[in-house]
């Protein structure tokens, strides 16, 4: 079996916010823990030792912390405020604890990023859910409860830090699009959370006791300066100044719509014009026009844009490339036969692809539709 050893590594893992570990006050003991069959999983992972402040901190690879933590995990957390307090256990009881070593929680604060996930349904055009999903930016900082200032200096970097108890928010601006690409909305997202460690009854389990955990959510046609007073009401003095903290540093440092979907969307818009001005052009001077007469290859060797490769494969992409006789494929389907046949460097092939790709698949509303 392969052991693999993971550092809890902030600046290459985008969504961590949070993790149960050990602490330790030699590297010592941290080293003699780390090499122990205890510190590995079923498959040989396990995580490295992180350094903080001369304390060494371990965080236990076990299958219930696979997605504790995450700005996914977090996001998704329930719309209210208070509640009954949840527990979430992390250790069993009797459960021998490594030797010298002490129960804390790994924080992260700093620019973070989470996925925003969309079911597909007919009730968005394609390209809709390229625009409103992904990764998406988040600002993720943490308040020690009992006494401290923010965990983390004003910076996009992600820090690490150690605390037995505290009170963290996640906030996000995502810009959003209509069924035409259009901007629409920006949807301002606010998760909050607070934790304490409890492990001061040696016959009962260690826990997280989670103590508050509430989402807010509000859509404006544009970001608000400040927040709306409903927004904060019902939160004390503590939790409004950390999230009038975390919203100033995600303006500051984040973004509310990626630069490469940014990028993307001016590029598809400019294809959207060209084919809509392809479709009313009747003098004989369009794109289809000048393939007329042309086998496949031929055309597919004409194309130059996005637009261009979509007006090919709904005039020569037929029925000549379903895979079954008499059973008409989705246009997927013979889209990938035909560009599997087509006598070009796998250089142009895979330019071809991902013209599809961003292009022509996102403005097809039935590109997977093989019928009923």
């Amino acid at each position: 079996m392969t052991e693999t050893l993971f550092n809890f590594d902030v600046s290459n893992d985008g969504n961590s916010c949070f993790a149960p570990a050990y602490g330790f006050q030699t590297a010592d003991q941290a080293t003699a823990f780390v090499d122990s069959p205890a510190a590995a999983d079923s498959d040989g992972t396990r995580y490295a030792v992180t350094v903080l402040a001369g304390r060494f901190h371990y965080v236990p690879m076990v299958p219930r912390y696979d997605r504790t933590g995450t700005t996914d995990e977090m996001m998704a957390t329930p719309r209210i405020i208070g509640g009954k307090a949840a527990m979430q256990s992390i250790r069993r009881a009797g459960e021998p604890k490594p030797e010298g070593s002490y129960n804390i929680a790994l924080l992260v604060s700093g620019r973070r990023q989470f996925n925003r996930y969309y079911r597909h349904t007919a009730k968005h055009r394609p390209f809709w859910y390229r625009m409103n999903t992904g990764d998406r930016d988040c600002y993720s900082l943490w308040l020690p409860t009992k006494a401290g200032a923010m965990l983390g200096p004003d910076t996009a970097e992600p820090r690490v830090f150690a605390s037995r108890s505290a009170r963290g928010v996640i906030y996000a601006e995502e810009q959003q699009f209509d069924d035409n690409g259009e901007p629409h909305e920006v949807l301002t997202t606010i998760v909050g959370k607070e934790f304490s460690i409890m492990d001061h009854k040696p016959d009962r389990d260690v826990c997280i006791r989670w103590s508050a955990s509430f989402r807010l959510a509000t859509h404006d046609k544009t970001p608000r300066a400040q927040l709306s007073p409903w927004i904060l009401e019902g939160l004390d003095a503590g939790w409004q100044q950390l999230i009038e903290n975390a919203q100033r540093r995600f303006r500051t440092h984040c973004k509310s719509l990626p630069e490469d979907v940014a990028r993307w969307r001016e590029w598809f818009a400019e294809q959207r014009r060209q084919a809509h001005k392809e479709l009313y052009t009747f003098d004989g001077s369009s794109f289809k026009d000048s393939i007329k007469g042309l086998d496949w290859q031929d055309a597919l060797r004409r194309v130059e844009h996005a637009w261009q490769l979509q007006v090919v494969i709904r005039d020569k992409c037929g029925s000549e490339f379903n895979d079954t006789p008499h059973y008409d494929d989705s246009t997927s389907r013979r889209w990938s036969k035909m560009l599997s046949r087509h006598e070009s460097c796998p250089t142009r092939r895979e330019q071809l692809d991902k013209m599809v790709k961003d292009f022509v698949a996102p403005s097809d509303n039935i590109w997977n539709y093989c019928g009923d």
